[in-house]
């Protein structure tokens, strides 16, 4: 069972902006940041976890354009993890593993 989606009274444009808005700022904020704890605990990061299940398109869509570290949030929206522990560490077998979970469940045309 996943998360709910907390932006039932959004719109698709309105979430696919207030989801650049964030990513954005997430992006523009930690970008110098090396350590991934720190990325994931930042505030957009999480305002974009909150955004829920309506979220995971657009997560897997900036994922397959710009693998970064969108698990964390994709894990936590989806409370699943498709990722074999023999490809953890690795970003582009990571990224495989969850664009084919998406795939699967329609997140991914």
């Amino acid at each position: 069972m996943s998360m709910k989606a907390t932006t039932a009274v959004l719109s698709d444009a309105e979430l696919e902006r207030k989801f650049e808005a964030l990513k954005e700022q997430w992006i523009n904020e930690t970008r110098f940041l090396s350590i991934a704890a720190q990325k994931i605990a930042h505030p957009a990061y999480l305002k974009l976890i909150k955004l829920g299940d309506a979220a995971l398109p657009l997560l897997l869509r900036e994922l397959k354009r710009r693998p970064d570290f969108w698990f964390a949030a994709l894990e936590a929206i989806a409370e699943d993890n498709p990722v074999p522990p023999e490809h953890l560490g690795d970003l582009g077998a990571m990224t495989k593993d969850w664009i084919e979970w998406g795939r699967v469940r329609g997140y991914v045309p």
